[in-house]
């Protein structure tokens, strides 16, 4: 459950984790990098989920971090479920049809002909490979989306936290890069959202003021938040 500290004034010293924060923010942005780039971007990943696990801990706020993390599990189960389609797909999808053509050769010296025989084969994308196709593409979309809302949620709620409105642009070019992904303009769009994160994280304050606590918010999906969008 996510909760405030019982600390109502004063401040925390957050620096430590505006470095990881920045750190991990860049090196996300290097994901695009062929290669090597998915390491960082994990790398990247762990940085700022410690990042936010530490403001959690220290302003008593952990929804950042729970949404962040929530972002995550969703984003690594949805891949899990399109690359065991693929293999379902490849596995059951393609099936071999072979056909034989026969013929002879005769010796130039003499004797019977030796007749031999050859087999060719045809790989065919069956029906059910193209459900499984189509089935993997509909998990992949709506697993970006879904992932894209709680990360979207985790920084509007850095913004309400550190009073940084990057954070909150970050938040929007990211859920509208995640909805207009599948016509390709939305990784531009993303590749904002990255930018801004970094921004964001430079920009944050070193240490941040504890206010009174704020209402816990509902764990329901907000379906008219997502419309308004």
């Amino acid at each position: 459950m996510d909760t405030y500290g019982n600390v109502t004034s004063g401040s925390v010293d957050v620096s430590s984790e505006r470095t990881f924060g920045l750190i991990g923010a860049i090196l996300a942005l290097l994901v695009w990098i062929p290669n090597i780039g998915r390491l960082l971007g994990l790398i990247g990943f762990v940085l700022v989920l410690i990042a936010l696990h530490g403001i959690g801990e220290k302003t008593g706020n952990k929804r950042p971090f729970d949404y962040y993390l929530k972002s995550f599990i969703i984003g690594l189960a949805g891949i899990i479920v399109v690359i065991v389609l693929f293999i379902a797909m490849f596995a059951m999808a393609f099936h071999s049809s072979s056909g034989t053509q026969s013929g002879e050769i005769i010796s130039p010296l003499g004797g019977s002909p030796t007749q031999i025989i050859s087999y060719e084969s045809h790989d065919e994308l069956t029906g059910a490979g193209i459900g499984l196709v189509v089935v993997a593409v509909i998990i992949f979309i709506l697993v970006i989306i879904l992932a894209a809302y709680y990360e979207k949620k985790a920084w509007e709620e850095m913004a309400r936290l550190t009073k940084v409105k990057e954070f909150n642009d970050a938040a929007k070019f990211l859920w509208w890069g995640a909805l207009t992904v599948i016509i390709l303009v939305g990784f531009i769009l993303l590749l904002i959202a990255a930018i801004y994160r970094i921004l964001a994280f430079s920009n944050m304050p070193q240490r941040l003021e504890l206010g009174a606590a704020a209402p816990e918010p509902s764990e329901q999906f907000d379906v008219d938040e997502f419309e308004s969008w």
